[in-house]
């Protein structure tokens, strides 16, 4: 234990750039094994401390660990190819690693809490900053294991810097804690055992055949008013919530926005595949462009509901489960389906993590867009025995049953979300957010069905 103590101290010391002999390190492959555990503990304790619902277990966490590993090996390789003298591989890795242990630590914290201000260039500055100071300490660990020239020692502190910069920037560091569970069906264990049994061309020929018919029983747009089209649009199969809050939300805007014989389903289940499309990227396409012929596309409103899990870079989450594959639903693809629609007026409301990532990528002057949360936060109550996930609960089950203007629905519904996280203590918090471009509300203002927005 007291060999570790001292790689620790020693590795503090190093990071900190301050005085350190190489006699302090103690050098072997059970040192080398003991810091890369210190480090997986270290984020793991982390994010259980962050995390506040542990159901469910993340197992990328430990991929980025290896591939850390690995590369830092590797570099240590490398560097002694350079300088050759591959002598000293074990040497370097075991001081560079014990060295490496505050700078993860930084990087897992920002990781799990996740704040506000921790987003686009910031962050990336922010990981700028921690592999400078990674390159700092591979400069100091080379000072201490190798007598070589200034341009030597430069040139292999980048090599090994990188071995920290690339698992930090490429790969999903993630958390060993989710707020939800991942539950994975089994052909075996199914209930649904007919569903899993069908193959891929089987269940897209069968989808055209309810894709069609659910989108006759559509109406056209009558001449002289603005009328709301909705896609309610559920694409995370494994957990029933996101089922659930499809044909609520449903029935909630047929009723309280006047959208009946205009709204569509789709949902990824296996209870809703015989007769509800598919949530998926083609089905969403091939509705928007049936819709854009049965609309006035200029004039009339397109609501989009999108539920699912949610990530910073891949956007919505889109799974059928039992080995059959979809496109993610990412920002720029949705920006593309939408566009290739031709439909100018939209409100996109989107229920995921991360959901407010999207925002600055599919946004224009005609479109108002609500997200469950900001782009670097998580959203909550997406577990399988939720009857509707917090976002869902707050607006359409509360704020908009009180009131139809979109705006004033918002403002409840996330002091509703806010409470409700601060009692659950739940945290960080979420915090929606709302986009309105210039000219939406001016056509919120003349539909019929309900009052959008605020009349002037």
């Amino acid at each position: 234990m007291k060999p570790i103590l001292n790689n620790f101290i020693g590795g503090l010391k190093l990071a900190l750039m301050i005085k350190c002999r190489y006699e302090e390190f103690k050098i072997s492959w059970g040192a080398l094994w003991a810091g890369s555990i210190l480090i997986l503990a270290t984020h793991f304790l982390i994010d259980f401390f962050a995390v506040k619902i542990h159901d469910g277990f993340n197992q990328w966490a430990f991929y980025f660990h290896a591939l850390g590993f690995f590369l830092i090996m590797f570099s240590s390789y490398l560097v002694g190819l350079n300088t050759k003298n591959t002598n000293k591989i074990l040497r370097v890795s075991v001081i560079f690693y014990s060295s490496l242990w505050i700078i993860y630590c930084i990087a897992f914290i920002l990781n799990a809490w996740s704040p506000e201000w921790l987003s686009g260039n910031i962050q990336k500055n922010i990981y700028l900053l921690l592999t400078i100071w990674s390159f700092l300490i591979a400069f100091r660990v080379l000072e201490l294991c190798y007598d070589i020239t200034a341009s030597k020692q430069i040139f292999s502190s980048i090599i090994m810097a990188s071995a920290f910069f690339i698992p930090l920037n490429y790969t999903y560091i993630g958390k060993f804690y989710y707020y939800y569970n991942y539950e994975e069906n089994s052909e075996e264990n199914s209930e649904h055992a007919e569903f899993w049994a069908l193959s891929d061309e089987e269940i897209f020929s069968y989808q055209r055949h309810v894709l069609s018919k659910q989108l006759q029983t559509l109406s056209s747009s009558e001449e002289g008013n603005i009328d709301l089209y909705g896609i309610v649009f559920g694409s995370y199969s494994h957990q029933d919530v996101f089922m659930r809050e499809v044909k609520f939300v449903k029935e909630t805007i047929d009723t309280t926005l006047k959208t009946s014989n205009r709204t569509l389903s789709m949902i990824n289940n296996p209870e809703t595949f015989k007769d509800t499309p598919l949530a998926n990227s083609t089905n969403l396409t091939t509705a928007l462009t049936h819709i854009g012929q049965i609309m006035q596309p200029e004039e009339d409103i397109l609501l989009i509901y999108l539920t699912s899990h949610g990530n910073k870079e891949s956007g919505i989450t889109v799974s059928l489960g039992g080995g059959h594959s979809f496109l993610n639903l990412s920002a720029g693809l949705l920006k593309e389906i939408l566009d290739a629609s031709g439909i100018k007026n939209k409100i996109i409301f989107i229920s995921a993590c991360f959901s407010g990532a999207m925002i600055d990528t599919i946004k224009d002057d005609n479109m108002m867009i609500i997200t469950s949360a900001a782009k670097n936060k998580s959203s909550f109550g997406c577990s399988d025995d939720a009857p509707l996930t917090f976002f869902a609960d707050a607006y359409f089950k509360q704020a908009l049953i009180e009131t139809t203007n979109l705006e004033k629905a918002f403002d409840i519904a996330k002091e509703i979300i806010s409470n409700r996280e601060i009692e659950e203590d739940l945290s960080p918090p979420s915090n929606p957010q709302i986009f309105i471009g210039k000219n939406i509300k001016q056509v919120l203002e003349k539909y019929k069905g309900a009052e959008l927005v605020e009349t002037k």
